[in-house]
């Protein structure tokens, strides 16, 4: 992977998004059920079922087994996703028309989020982990951890606590992490992310042979299933490594087939940055089961480039400045007033810079981390202030909309936090078992027009 001159920010800010980061809440074929304990996995293949974990039953986790999986035979991976809104079954309909094609399971946590204690999160995971090996008989080294944004720091803090876990995917975000003998990550990275270049930097300390990293033309969310399909095609091709058995040829020859339109697509750009980038991606995927000397070939030939050399030396550049601007914009969260940032978000907003989006989305993270910290030590007045800028610079973020109604409701008005929560709903807000826990939201539970707006809100979001 391209080794950056970068070093990672000072992880002073907690990872976090809006619904509208995340994607919207995909709606399943099959409705959710609570059939538990499950004890067989054949009776609930091509189901999503909510399984609780016996030991406390207030965690619980989404289940999906593909029929894929064939009559009397279990998937030979698991991946477990750590979604940052507790989300479980969100990333399993997004992505299990992947899991039928490529004949794997998936469960996502209920329970782990943004906003808990980072042990707690972990241990949430962990104890699914312990379910799944108990009930379904699962070995700890066929379970791949998933995560997006603060779900990829829980996957990542919860194999670091877990030796036999061998298999990581995040994308979005990432903490300090040293993989062990035998451990691979996978990450994504989108060219809008506002982690971008810090992504960048946690991929180029992996070790060579260890990780890579995709990156893709998108923003803060979960990646979309055609370039999320990357992590089954790298995780059939391990198990099949593993086994030191051949790979599915069709498998093989999709795969191969996809990144050479993508390394032709970026060669007719000139975009020799992302020719060396895919083929460092095809390079690590299909290892485990070919010697990728065509990748290799490539990524050789064209590193000697003059082209190559110098679009290096530009992207650094352009990070080196965004990090930059990073450290500028943390120090302007302690001292600057409406008036500057209403100005410098509005010129960042104009702006054609892949970077200087990146930076809008970097205001809008801090100012997440800000409200929600200041909310919770009852600082109303501060929590106010950081909302104001949260709200030019992501108008359209449910948890922005959702901080102010509580703002509200701490001071009295009911009806404007009503008028909030109206807002939030409209933008795609169902995070409701988050607003049924809010105290400060207790009072304008109690109104029959909230109730509505619960009702109102996607179904199957409760």
């Amino acid at each position: 992977m391209i080794r950056l001159l970068l070093a990672i920010l000072p992880a002073i800010l907690m990872t976090a998004c809006g619904n509208n980061a995340t994607g919207s809440q995909a709606t399943s074929p099959k409705p959710e059920t609570n059939q538990t304990p499950v004890t067989e996995y054949h009776a609930v293949r091509d189901s999503v079922l909510r399984v609780q974990i016996p030991a406390d039953t207030t965690q619980s986790y989404a289940l999906y087994i593909p029929a894929s999986a064939g009559a009397g035979g279990k998937p030979h991976s698991i991946i477990l996703f750590a979604d940052p809104h507790g989300a479980g079954r969100l990333p399993i309909d997004k992505y299990r028309k992947l899991a039928d094609r490529f004949g794997m399971a998936l469960a996502g946590s209920n329970n782990s989020r943004n906003g808990l204690d980072a042990t707690q999160c972990s241990t949430y995971m962990a104890n699914i982990v312990t379910d799944l090996q108990a009930r379904l008989h699962y070995a700890a080294g066929s379970i791949c951890l998933a995560g997006f944004s603060g779900g990829s720091k829980v996957a990542l803090q919860t194999a670091a606590n877990n030796s036999n876990i061998k298999s990581i995917i995040y994308a979005g975000a990432a903490l300090a992490f040293q993989p062990g003998a035998g451990v691979h990550l996978l990450g994504f990275a989108g060219t809008a992310d506002m982690n971008y270049s810090d992504l960048l930097a946690f991929a180029s300390q992996i070790p060579e042979g260890s990780g890579a990293l995709v990156e893709f033309a998108g923003k803060h969310e979960w990646p979309d299933t055609s370039v999320y399909q990357k992590a089954f095609y790298w995780l059939a091709f391990r198990q099949a490594g593993d086994k030191k058995a051949p790979a599915s040829e069709v498998l093989e020859m999709q795969y191969d087939d996809m990144m050479n339109k993508e390394i032709v697509a970026a060669a007719k750009k000139n975009n020799a940055l992302e020719e060396v980038a895919k083929c460092r991606e095809g390079v690590y995927i299909t290892s485990p089961v070919t010697d990728p000397l065509q990748y290799k070939g490539n990524i050789d030939a064209i590193i000697k480039t003059e082209l190559y050399q110098k679009q290096l030396a530009e992207k650094n550049r352009q990070l080196q400045g965004e990090i930059n601007q990073k450290q500028m914009l943390m120090q302007a969260f302690q001292n600057q007033n409406i008036p500057y940032w209403t100005k410098t978000i509005g010129q960042l907003r104009h702006s054609s810079s892949a970077s200087d989006h990146r930076l809008l989305g970097f205001i809008s993270l801090g100012c997440y981390s800000y409200t929600s910290q200041l909310i919770a030590r009852g600082d109303m007045t501060g929590a106010a202030h950081f909302a104001a800028i949260y709200e030019l610079a992501d108008p359209d973020n449910t948890d922005q909309l959702y901080f102010h109604a509580i703002i509200a409701a701490r001071q009295g008005d009911n009806a404007k936090a009503l008028k909030y929560m109206q807002t939030a709903v409209n933008k795609g807000f169902n995070d409701w078992a988050r607003a049924d826990a809010e105290p400060a939201l207790a009072t304008v539970r109690g109104a029959g027009s909230f109730s509505r707006l619960q009702a109102a809100s996607k179904p199957g979001s409760r």
